[in-house]
């Protein structure tokens, strides 16, 4: 059944309730009008979908190119400032340096740290909490892992120990500010160095298994290290336990541990994110009351090469890799309802070397390298072109006002926004525009011509680019228009009269008969 409809579109809807004065109190139209406004409050409540949070997929990726010279950009990390500004560290193999590169005003300005020389493996860059920022790198020339720190002035370099060529290393700062790595030495055993305030305190941590790789640092709410690695064929969890290291193997499937990342969350669980390098997937381990479990997060495509872990202010855990059979970077957020998943660049082969980091609105930052076109890369996760579908609000036997929000724009400027509106059961949508808008907010628009004890549905859209965003399909019910009486006010005033005065005439007659049969 097709129904013309009169459109007319507004940014903020307007209604005001007005009745005809036909002679009743004062007060009978006030409460008829408390009765309309809790009415229209109940229904401007009802059946709301969920507004998208700051945090919450899907993502519009913004990228960034850091620098573009033929392998500068190798052995990434990425922190981010107080205010949310990112800073990256890389190697440039074209140059030979350790290079630090943060983003001003949308621009990129980079400081090299040491060089010219040779450096391979892992960079590693923390910003405290005062803005001073901490790196640590390994120097193939002198094969040591070496930590800088910059306060303001000139980076100050020193050596912390010998190391593997291969360079592995991890950096965090305490509560104190003080660092602490953990990083293989040359005979293959996992080692952790602290920074006492004047020299670095030198400890092992497994020098038992053959070779150790792919360590990972964090402490825990007391400051206690706690380490994930890769040693002899298996994943395997280090901490220390009355001032003595313990370690035990934290999956037993073999060859599944590379790239771990570790985190331990308020309650003093563990979690390990890897690479199982059998089955080509990404694995999540948790120990809990001193039992690992352990889960498949993604399956497909041999991913989770090169793994980074991030944590942000809501305790939720992103990871960024490389899905090695597409060619591709992807990601993983850990959200209440379940692990979500995107790729968030392709094209070429991009998601090397990921490092990624969440800010204060839970929005990820991922840094990575594009071997394609031989560049260091930064993924920003913005909130896509989103929009929601309101209720419908000040509906008639004839009009309705529907009503959606533009939530998020995404990378664009303006958004063609409205909705597509059917009878329920239909297959058409019929589109119904409210016109550009070029920021986030609310949007109406009123349909006319419609009829009576039909059930429409209708949502939400915007459109920007080759982007669409739809909101949840919400319905709405017209009322049967009352019918008027022929007879005006007659069946309510006049029969009720007639029927008294009838009542009242019987009684009389009868008392009136009584008397008259009384001797």
């Amino acid at each position: 059944m097709a129904t013309q409809r009169a459109v007319t579109a507004s940014r903020m809807p307007s209604r005001s309730v007005r009745a005809l004065h036909v002679g009743l109190p004062s007060s009978v139209w006030l409460a008829a009008l408390l009765a309309i406004a809790f009415l229209v409050g109940m229904a401007g409540t009802a059946s709301v979908v969920r507004a998208a949070v700051p945090g919450a997929p899907p993502y519009a990726w913004s990228i960034q190119s850091v620098a573009t010279f033929t392998d500068a950009g190798v052995y990434t990390s990425i922190a981010l400032d107080a205010s949310g500004n990112p800073y990256v560290a890389y190697v440039d193999g074209t140059n030979g340096t350790v290079n630090v590169a943060h983003r001003v005003a949308g621009a990129w300005v980079v400081e090299p740290v040491d060089g010219p020389g040779s450096f391979a493996g892992d960079t590693n860059v923390v910003v405290a909490a005062n803005g001073s920022v901490h790196l640590s790198y390994y120097d193939a020339t002198i094969r040591q892992v070496k930590y800088a720190v910059r306060s303001g002035g000139a980076w100050q370099i020193s050596n912390v120990d010998g190391a593997l060529p291969e360079g592995y290393n991890r950096l965090v700062l305490d509560a104190s500010g003080r660092p602490a790595l953990t990083y293989v030495s040359f005979s293959g055993a996992l080692r952790y160095a602290s920074w006492n305030g004047t020299a670095w305190v030198r400890e092992t941590v497994d020098d038992v298994s053959v070779l150790s790789r792919y360590p990972d640092l964090t402490l825990d709410a007391s400051g206690t290290p706690r380490i994930s690695y890769y040693a002899d064929g298996l994943l395997r969890y280090a901490t220390k336990a009355g001032g003595v290291w313990v370690r035990e193997i934290a999956d037993p499937t073999l060859y599944a541990g590379w790239f771990s990342r570790i985190q331990v969350d308020p309650a003093g669980t563990v979690h390990l994110a890897y690479y199982d390098s059998v089955n080509g997937t990404v694995r999540w381990a948790t120990r809990a009351s001193g039992v690992w479990s352990h889960t498949t997060l993604d399956g497909s495509g041999d991913a989770g090469w090169d793994l980074s872990l991030a944590v942000d202010d809501l305790g939720r855990t992103h990871l960024a890799y490389y899905a090695r059979l597409t060619s591709s970077l992807r990601y993983l957020l850990n959200t209440s309802t379940g692990w979500v998943r995107e790729t968030a660049d392709e094209g070429g082969v991009v998601g090397w070397y990921t490092s990624i980091a969440a800010d204060a609105t839970g929005l990820p930052h991922i840094c990575y390298y594009d071997w394609t076109h031989g560049r260091l890369d930064v993924a920003d996760g913005l909130i896509a072109l989103q929009a929601r579908t309101l209720s419908a609000h000040a509906v008639t036997n004839s009009t309705a006002v529907l009503r959606g929000e533009l939530v998020a724009l995404g990378n664009h400027t303006t958004a063609i926004a409205g909705f597509q509106f059917r009878v329920h059961g239909t297959l058409t949508w019929t589109d119904v525009l409210n016109g550009s808008l070029a920021s986030a907010g609310p949007y109406a628009v009123s349909v006319a011509n419609l009829t009576a004890d039909i059930v429409y549905e209708f949502r939400a859209e915007a459109t920007a680019g080759n982007e669409t965003s739809y909101g949840a399909v919400q319905t709405f019910v017209l009322p049967e228009p009352v019918t008027p009486n022929p007879y005006g006010v007659l069946p309510y005033v006049v029969l009720p009269v007639i029927a008294v005065a009838a009542v009242a005439t019987a009684f009389l007659l009868r008392r009136q008969a009584k008397r008259r049969a009384s001797p």
